[in-house]
C-alpha cells in the first residue's frame, strides 16, 4: 500500500509552520522563512492545505467564497471575500477599497491585513483564477 504524505500550513511571525503526516500520523513539524520554499521541501506531499485564500480574481468575488458563505449558515461572517489581485497589489488600503469597490466587490481590514500573505502564496502557486 502507498503511503500518503500531507502538509498542513499556518503563516506564523516572519515565515510559515508546516505540519508534516505521513499516513495520518505526525511526522514533523518545520519552519519556513518563505511559502516556495516550503512548498519545494515536499514535493511528494498529496496535499499542501493552506489557511490562506489561493486563487485572486481579476475582479468581483470567487465563487469559492460565495459558496463558503452559503454553506456555513449563521457563521456565515467566518469568510471574508477576498478582493481582486489590483485591490492587494496596491499598498495603501484606502486606494485598495477604492480599487475593489471599482470592480464589483469589497475589502476589510482583515482581508488587507492578510495582503502580503495572500499575495506569497499567490506568486508562490502561480495560480489564476
Amino acid at each position: 500500500m502507498a503511503t500518503v504524505e500531507v502538509v498542513g500550513v499556518n503563516g506564523t511571525r516572519g515565515g510559515w509552520i508546516a505540519v508534516r503526516l505521513i499516513d495520518g500520523r505526525f511526522a514533523e513539524a518545520r519552519f519556513f522563512r518563505g511559502f516556495k520554499d516550503l512548498l519545494q521541501q515536499f514535493p511528494t506531499a498529496a496535499v499542501v492545505a493552506v489557511d490562506i485564500p489561493i486563487g485572486l480574481p481579476s475582479r468581483g468575488r470567487r465563487r469559492a467564497d460565495e459558496a463558503a458563505r452559503c454553506v456555513l449558515g449563521p457563521r456565515w461572517r467566518s469568510v471574508f471575500f477576498v478582493p481582486p489581485r489590483p485591490a492587494l497589489e496596491t499598498s495603501v488600503f484606502e486606494e485598495a477599497v477604492r480599487i475593489a469597490k471599482s470592480m464589483n466587490s469589497s475589502l476589510s481590514k482583515q482581508g488587507y491585513a492578510l495582503r502580503d500573505r495572500i499575495l506569497e502564496v499567490d506568486r508562490a502557486n502561480g495560480y489564476q483564477c
